[in-house]
């Protein structure tokens, strides 16, 4: 902004001071090199050898004092001066210093809280208050140098001509960051418009310093948790009871809740909700079915014989009496077959048939009709040995799943005491590194009738059903509902399984729980911007008139902070 009159450069004032005459005066042989140097300070170029005279106020004692490096006394020892507080730059290393030092703290406290749970924490004010803290300290501290450069600059400047409104606009940039606007917008780019960005980006600290901390969550494991899983080696009934007659309650429970499909899954052992367990194989119970319809043949005849009076059916060329005969199984229902749907000695096999809901209605036109061919499923439930992997357990997923199995067949070597041992068929990879199992002796013959009474079987591959047999409809009717003899078996395998790994004498995998704990968390990209404000490094530049270097004045924003630094500091006049 031009000035509208004309102007000339300011005079140079005459900073000599009384106490420099009176040790030119006192010091022999030095009068004349001291009115050199006044004259050579004070004359100008139009008067070259006129010097400018101006009145000089006498100065106090204490000012005297002040300026007086020292002072001679009568006994011949000189006092040294006091120092000058109010003409130093003290304040503004000081405030410089400062800053570096907050600086420091703050890395220093990141470092110390950073990955730390917030639990520990156990002061009343939050990390991002102790941070908020340190920043405004450091921010605080950062704009006393650079306040007292810009007000600095105002008597630097005018060793060149400027216009007057330069100092005005200096003096509002010295104020706060309205005045630091200005003076980017007047002033051309120098040491003045490096202390005005200061200003204004010393705004912009705190909301940075405050995306410095954050609170994310991790699992840890949990100090005093507990956490296992069940698994079985082997199945023997509690001590007593006579598996001769019936199954063990907590086994006929598991039949039935695994029919109506109500079965609850068994839970491992987790007291913080949140735990994963290794690998492990457990003895257990499973099930496979295989459709056969296609694969089955039909023949239907007419029944014979007749009746007391006259023929047994209406029309007795009718073909009512039906028998199917499977690819390679009798046309029976129950038993216990050596190898059905790929499965060797299965404890259980059964062959169901499932005929359609709709009735036939015989009539002259139609009395060969065939009855249309029921769905047939060969299905068995074998013991087998159940691999688990990639186990955990949470409030969202709270069971456990088998992810490979195992067919267990009877050992050659006969029975155990009062067991049977059980074993993968020979040339079969075994799941684990102990894949001997055993279970007892009368199990497999009460687990027999308990299926064929609850499945409401007519007959057995081998004969009638045993004596033991207790037929339940209610059951039946479960089972004629669901229409699916695989689900319903697959659900009753599971339930067993579970029962056994549950059983008196199971073993557990113990395992660690884990918890979910809130840690301190710095993210350092968000602190480059406050360091670099506070304490970034930033050259400063010398202003001298290029006349006489011992009173020119330097306002330098040094590498590690603000700080102002003058070579005659106490000869130039400061704001």
């Amino acid at each position: 902004m031009a000035s509208q009159y004309p102007y000339s450069p300011l005079p140079e004032l005459d900073n000599t001071t009384e106490s420099h005459r009176r040790r030119s005066q006192g010091s022999p042989g030095s009068s004349e090199a001291a009115s050199e140097y006044s004259r050579q300070a004070t004359a100008t170029p139009e008067h070259p050898s006129e010097p400018t005279k101006r009145p000089q106020p006498a100065p106090s004692a204490p000012e005297e004092l002040a300026s007086t490096s020292e002072e001679p006394k009568p006994g011949g020892t000189a006092t040294r001066r006091e120092f000058d507080w109010a003409g130093s730059w003290i304040w503004e290393v000081g405030g410089a210093t400062l800053s570096i030092v907050c600086i420091a703290l703050l890395i220093g406290f990141l470092v110390y809280v950073n990955g730390s749970p917030y639990p520990d924490w156990q002061y009343q004010a939050s990390p991002n208050t102790v941070v908020s803290i340190i920043v405004t300290i450091a921010k605080t501290a950062l704009l006393v140098p650079v306040s007292s450069c810009l007000s600095q600059l105002k008597w630097t400047q005018y060793r060149t001509p400027k216009p007057l409104y330069h100092m005005h606009v200096l003096d509002q940039a010295s104020r706060g960051p309205c005045g630091a606007l200005e003076a980017l917008w007047v002033l051309t780019p120098s040491l003045a418009t490096a202390g005005a960005i200061l200003t204004i980006l010393a705004l912009a600290v705190d909301p940075f310093a405050q995306q410095i901390l954050v609170y994310p969550s991790r699992r840890v494991v949990a100090a005093n948790g507990t956490a296992s899983v069940q698994k079985a080696q082997e199945y023997f009934p509690e001590y007593g009871y006579d598996t001769r007659a019936a199954l063990p309650e907590t086994m006929q429970a598991a039949i039935l809740n695994g029919i109506s499909e109500t079965h609850s899954p068994l839970e491992p052992a987790c007291s913080s909700g949140d735990c994963e367990y290794p690998d492990f194989v457990s003895l257990g119970i499973c099930s496979r079915c295989e459709d056969v319809t296609q694969q089955a043949d039909q023949s239907c005849a007419p029944r014979e014989g007749v009746g007391p009076n006259g023929p047994k059916h209406r029309y007795i060329d009718t073909p009512t009496n039906c028998n199917y005969t499977g690819s390679s199984s009798p046309t029976t229902y129950l038993g216990n077959h050596d190898g059905i749907v790929g499965v060797r000695r299965p404890m259980v096999a059964l062959l169901q048939l499932e005929y359609p809901r709709r009735v036939i209605t015989f009539t002259p036109e139609n009395a060969t009709e065939v009855e249309p061919m029921p769905n047939m499923a060969k299905c068995a439930l074998y013991a087998c040995e159940k691999q688990y992997t990639r186990n955990a357990f949470s409030f969202n997923h709270r069971q456990i799943q088998p992810t490979g199995s195992q067919p267990l067949v009877t050992a050659d070597s006969g029975n155990l005491v009062g067991g049977t041992a059980l074993l993968p068929p020979a040339g079969t990879a075994t799941l684990s590194d102990n894949s001997t199992y055993s279970i007892d002796s009368f199990i497999v013959s009460a687990m027999e009738a308990e299926i064929a009474g609850l499945f409401s079987f007519t007959g057995r591959f081998d004969g009638p059903l045993p004596s033991n047999v207790y037929k339940t409809p209610a059951i039946t009717v479960i089972l004629r509902e669901r229409r699916d003899i695989a689900k319903s078996l697959s659900s009753v395998a599971t339930s067993m399984t579970d029962a056994i790994r549950a059983h008196r004498r199971p073993s557990s995998v113990p395992r660690q729980a884990f918890r979910t704990a809130t840690f301190i968390h710095a993210r350092w990209p968000w602190i480059i911007f406050p360091v670099i404000t506070v304490g970034g490094p930033v050259d400063g530049s010398t202003y001298s008139d290029g006349h006489n270097e011992q009173e020119a004045a330097c306002c330098g924003l040094e590498i590690f902070g603000v700080a102002v630094a003058s070579r005659e500091a106490r000869d130039t006049p400061r704001t």
